[in-house]
């Protein structure tokens, strides 16, 4: 019984953590699975760019990935573990494709992920 009393602040953050993973969880199972689709190509989006600019070099393209998958799996945990890594790619493949449109379309993407002003006559 003493324990109990000597670690109840923890009893009680384990207990929330939990509960909040859980309705989390449930959360998202709820979700179409369209509309979980979307919400993940929307972070992968977020994320690529991110580490465009993180990474604004060529030849480290692994690592990019590399980092999108663990921001990734962080987020998305067993979900992010059950999906297959060629799905996983080609999602990955696509927000690359809209981050390369979004680059070309517009100048303040430009300026964030590359970090300098942009002539506007560039575009």
């Amino acid at each position: 019984m003493s324990w109990l009393i000597e670690n109840w602040s923890l009893i009680v953050v384990i207990l929330t953590m939990i509960v909040s993973a859980i309705l989390s969880i449930k959360k998202f199972l709820l979700l179409s699975p369209e509309e979980r689709e979307k919400q993940i190509k929307q972070f992968l989006l977020v994320q690529v760019i991110n580490a465009e600019s993180s990474y604004d070099m060529q030849g480290v393209g692994r690592i990019k990935l590399s980092s999108v998958y663990n921001s990734f799996i962080s987020k998305f945990g067993i979900f992010g573990l059950l999906m297959p890594f060629d799905k996983f790619s080609a999602l990955v493949d696509d927000s690359l494709d809209e981050m390369r449109r979004l680059l070309e379309s517009n100048v303040n993407v430009k300026e964030m992920v590359y970090g300098y002003e942009v002539e506007k006559n560039e575009q």
